[in-house]
């Protein structure tokens, strides 16, 4: 009995052992981190989060450059490294934060945009963009944990689905003070192929018009994000991202501009507590700056990227060793 009892520790042994030299040598736990890790081996001096605006190009746009590619053109001066996703937000830029301050080799500065609509629920409460592989991977302090995360989420000691579909679909949706209904009204695909000015308005309020407080924990994750840079001596530079303000408050009319501007406002008022610089550029961008389908998107084209790492450039490279 004990020989066979060996014998299944032995085996479930190899089989972990192999599974965590599979992962390593041939299945990279996510490209970002491994950029990331590659950015401060390396000794960028300077790192920059993001979401899909950074990366995203138009199918008209000639120069496909990315934001990050942009700047380095405008001023070579820094090497600056890319660590942008699709729908990254300060939930992870807060695990990212705690990764990089547990480098040796830490970058001179980090720049952190800001979207408003990744608070939106639209954003916040979608199942897919919760991100827990990489958050967990990440925070790990543990040596070689992050090669068990299959193994940990078999066994539910990893909470792979914090938000389901359904908890996601019954998310109260809010405009102003006031709910006016919950997600699933939002995110019926049938309901919303139609075109129409009545669902471009409801899509800018889903996006948009809910009120950021302090509660919040995309905030929270912002603030603790701070905190772990100014403890670790790293400069940050916080920015909100442009919108296409213009069509929003076309649509929506004067209560989407009173509404943005509070949540941006209230954003840097958060950011600027924890003695870190923030830059709105929400309303920098006219229409002609943005590429996106008739529902709101901060995506730019290439005028939009090129205005954007020029305001970068001056607004925060330029600064860096004053």
């Amino acid at each position: 009995m004990n020989n066979f009892f060996y014998k299944l520790i032995a085996f479930v042994f190899v089989v972990v052992l192999l599974q965590v030299v599979l992962v390593y040598y041939f299945l990279p736990l996510s490209p970002q981190i491994k950029l990331l890790d590659e950015y401060l081996q390396k000794k960028y001096q300077i790192i920059y989060f993001g979401d899909s605006i950074i990366q995203f190009s138009d199918e008209k746009d000639i120069d496909r450059s990315s934001v990050v590619d942009m700047i380095n053109k405008i001023n070579s001066q820094y090497s600056i490294g890319d660590v942008s996703f699709p729908a990254y937000d300060s939930g992870v830029y807060e695990a990212m934060m705690d990764y990089i301050s547990r480098s040796k080799n830490r970058p001179q500065v980090i720049i952190i945009p800001i979207g408003l609509r990744s608070f939106s629920p639209e954003w916040d409460r979608r199942p897919f963009y919760q991100f827990e592989k990489e958050k967990f991977i990440l925070s790990n302090r543990i040596p070689l944990a992050p090669y068990f995360f299959k193994f940990f989420a078999t066994l539910r000691l990893v909470d792979v689905n914090p938000i389901s579909q359904q908890q996601f679909l019954e998310t109260p949706v809010y405009y102003g003070d006031d709910q006016i209904g919950t997600v699933s009204y939002f995110e019926n695909n049938e309901r919303f192929a139609n075109i129409t000015k009545e669902n471009i308005r409801d899509k800018y309020i889903y996006s948009y018009m809910a009120p950021i407080t302090i509660n919040h924990r995309k905030i929270e994750s912002l603030e603790n994000l701070l905190s772990i840079a100014n403890k670790s001596g790293i400069k940050v530079y916080v920015y909100i991202t442009p919108l296409d303000y213009k069509n929003g408050k076309e649509f929506v009319g004067s209560d989407f501009m009173n509404q943005t501007k509070a949540n941006a406002d209230f954003i840097c008022n958060v950011v600027i507590k924890n003695n870190v610089e923030c830059f709105n550029l929400a309303f920098d961008f006219d229409s002609k700056y943005f590429s996106h389908p008739e529902y709101p998107s901060e995506h730019l084209n290439q005028h939009g990227r090129g205005l954007l790492a020029e305001k970068i450039n001056k607004l925060i490279l330029n600064k860096i060793d004053d």
